[in-house]
């Protein structure tokens, strides 16, 4: 099953969270709570519900650490809001990491990136 364009939220962001708990076994609070940190509130059921639907989509994704990465912007809308989502993404077009805030600012999402060692 693919992950749908229909869905609230954009798929590299369901992707991206499935990806955070099956990889570093995060509890789907502690999936909550990274989202949270990156600027979108997300319930740990609804989580929940990606993993048990779109798992096995993410089955053999893997995360991995490099330093070579791109920064992809693009605007988009979460519960209505409109945000400006920065992907770190690498030569494969793989998401290594999200970030997410009201405002563009490229450089602050550089700046994150690199304290957050992708």
């Amino acid at each position: 099953m693919k992950i749908s364009k229909k869905q609230r939220y954009p798929a590299e962001l369901i992707e991206y969270a499935i990806l955070l708990h099956r990889n570093y076994r995060l509890t789907f609070r502690d999936v909550s709570y990274v989202m949270a940190m990156r600027g979108i509130d997300i319930s740990h059921k609804t989580i929940f519900e990606w993993v048990k639907k779109y798992s096995e989509e993410v089955r053999n994704m893997r995360i991995k650490n490099t330093n070579d990465y791109s920064i992809n912007v693009s605007q988009v809308s979460c519960n209505g809001e409109r945000l400006f989502m920065y992907r770190a993404i690498n030569s494969k077009n793989k998401t290594l990491d999200i970030f997410f805030q009201k405002r563009k600012n490229e450089n602050r999402a550089k700046k994150i990136f690199s304290k957050m060692e992708i």
